[in-house]
């Protein structure tokens, strides 16, 4: 749980439901001043919001602006806090438009996740740019120098491909954690280890080199999402880690929504 601001009464409450977590940020004025995560298996709000919100003045939030991957996780939080806060959560796109052009074939078919994301490093970093988001998947977007989101691409995550190494291999063995370590294994988990550390830094740059040789070599590469920061010291392209990218993309695009309203 991070936080950077005191405790002004005043925010709203964004959210970004995953597959595996929910992230959950207390914004105010397109900052996002506190941030705490939940797992998706232990969805036991009442007793995060309390430890979230132990030391503000007000604990109502003012509003709630949702993003979600998985509507199963989705369903229970909203609900919640609707009935604690007597709010009606707002989404992306449906309630709040967010302000990127999609250069897509079919724009529908984009996750909120990944608009914010580019929303997000568009406003704080500038554009042209690429965002690498490390969940449940590993997915790619692409900013054009004009601000449009261009598409990108989507890998497996680190988490599935580690299951899949136990899970369809007869010997083995469960590996939770990777790290960087020798690139030459010496026991079996640590050529694991190599082969998913190593393997996907290079996979990663050599997907951004691809990006980067049709938009331009000067393109701010920012990582997000649980691998990021780890992943980020074996990358030769991405230059920033931010793990509250999402939540502040909902940010400024629920500030941004407001000021277009005065």
């Amino acid at each position: 749980m991070t936080s950077n601001q005191d405790s002004q009464s005043g925010f709203i409450l964004v959210v970004d439901v995953g597959n595996t977590s929910c992230s959950f940020g207390l914004a105010r004025g397109g900052q996002v001043f506190r941030t705490g995560h939940i797992s998706a298996g232990e969805l036991r709000f009442d007793e995060f919001w309390k430890k979230f919100t132990a030391d503000l003045d007000s604990t109502e939030p003012t509003d709630m602006f949702v993003a979600s991957v998985n509507p199963d996780n989705e369903k229970p939080l909203v609900e919640w806090a609707e009935k604690l806060f007597n709010l009606e959560a707002k989404r992306p796109r449906k309630d709040v438009p967010v302000d990127v052009r999609i250069d897509l074939d079919a724009p529908d078919e984009i996750g909120d996740d990944r608009l914010l994301n580019a929303l997000a490093v568009a406003r704080v970093y500038g554009t042209p740019a690429i965002v690498v988001d490390f969940g449940t998947a590993v997915t790619f977007d692409v900013i054009s120098r004009e601000g449009a989101y261009l598409g990108g691409a989507i890998l497996p995550g680190i988490q599935m491909a580690l299951d899949a190494l136990y899970e369809r291999t007869a010997l083995l063995p469960h590996l939770d954690l990777i790290s960087e370590g020798p690139v030459i294994g010496k026991t079996t988990l640590e050529a694991m280890s190599s082969g998913i550390y190593y393997g996907y830094a290079g996979m990663i740059d050599s997907m951004i080199e691809r990006f980067l040789a049709e938009i331009g070599s000067e393109t701010f590469v920012v990582s997000t999402g649980g691998e990021g920061e780890m992943l980020m010291e074996a990358s030769r392209h991405i230059r920033e880690w931010n793990p509250e990218l999402t939540l502040r993309g909902l940010a400024i695009a629920y500030e941004e929504h407001c000021a277009a309203k005065k």
